[in-house]
């Protein structure tokens, strides 16, 4: 079923962020009330001017909004530039996999969410920022994508449950490199200690 991958991937946000994260933590209260809401929002839709928009992507969408509103300056348009390079590309590739589906080979929801990891990885050192661009960057390639196809007659709902996929698919690549990163980063800490001691 669509949107099963989501919703798993949300509950175990959940469970991790309520249950495993210290109480001190600062992501701790935001990641449980976001996968929480996303995961009772999850069946609704919403209807601006005749396009249909998934409640998780509104709530995706106002999210990263939030976290921008931070920066100033020359970060702010650093990262604006990362949401439109990440917004044309995603729209890029759907009005092309509309034109010539053949050429995916492997599962549309894992291609993506790779190409997805890897791009936001190259322009980005910080995973909140790259979380937050690559989600607003997508959200807003759906938009324009349904609404290129509501000119065409086609009615396409904006963050329909193949997207939550996606995008929850690349929350967890995106978490399990950070945890990837933080073991390596204490072994190398404990082995430099153990060498600094027979040293």
């Amino acid at each position: 079923m669509d949107g099963s991958l989501f919703l798993g991937i949300m509950w175990g946000i959940w469970i991790w962020a309520t249950f495993l994260l210290e109480k001190g933590h600062p992501l701790r209260l935001t990641s449980a009330v976001l996968s929480l809401f996303f995961i009772i929002a999850f069946p609704y839709q919403l209807s601006v001017g005749g396009l249909k928009l998934q409640c998780p992507l509104a709530v995706m969408l106002a999210a990263g909004y939030l976290f921008l509103a931070r920066f100033s300056g020359f970060a702010l348009f650093y990262r604006l530039a990362g949401v439109w390079i990440v917004m044309t590309g995603y729209a890029g590739l759907l009005l092309f996999e509309m034109y010539d589906p053949v050429w995916i080979l492997a599962d549309r929801t894992f291609c993506y969410s790779i190409l997805l990891f890897i791009l936001v990885h190259l322009i980005f050192d910080s995973p909140l920022t790259g979380i937050a661009t690559a989600v607003i960057g997508t959200a807003q390639g759906e938009i324009i994508y349904s609404l290129i196809l509501m000119k065409w007659g086609f009615s396409q709902t904006a963050g329909a449950p193949p997207y939550l996929d996606m995008i929850g698919l690349f929350l967890a690549f995106q978490c399990g490199w950070g945890m990837f990163n933080h073991c390596f980063n204490a072994l190398s800490g404990k082995v430099g200690a153990k060498k600094e001691k027979q040293g």
